[in-house]
């Protein structure tokens, strides 16, 4: 699910569904694929963070969202851009396993 960006709205309102609450394993979308900015790791852990309060860690994936897709006219981000934010999530992914396993 995309929650990198405010837009998505709260990740706790997605958790008011007592069966999605129980059943679920996320694919957590951390990464805006549509801006080049750089995700921190540390950013990435507290938006994980926020998700831990519903789901145990087992139950969480860290994905970017929506993948990195493209348009015809251009590609969503450079492939220079695309490797810096797989390595903050892949770092970030780090922190978290470290923190919580």
């Amino acid at each position: 699910m995309e929650f990198s960006t405010p837009r998505a709205g709260k990740i706790a309102d997605l958790f008011k569904n007592e069966q999605i609450a129980s059943d679920i394993r996320l694919g957590l979308g951390v990464i805006d694929t549509k801006s080049d900015k750089i995700e921190s790791p540390e950013d990435i852990v507290k938006r994980v963070e926020e998700v831990l309060a519903f789901l145990p860690p087992e139950r969480i994936w860290l994905n970017p969202d929506c993948g990195f897709a493209t348009f015809e006219s251009r590609p969503m981000s450079s492939m220079d851009i695309i490797q810096e934010k797989i390595k903050s999530m892949t770092a970030a992914a780090r922190m978290l396993r470290a923190k919580y396993q």
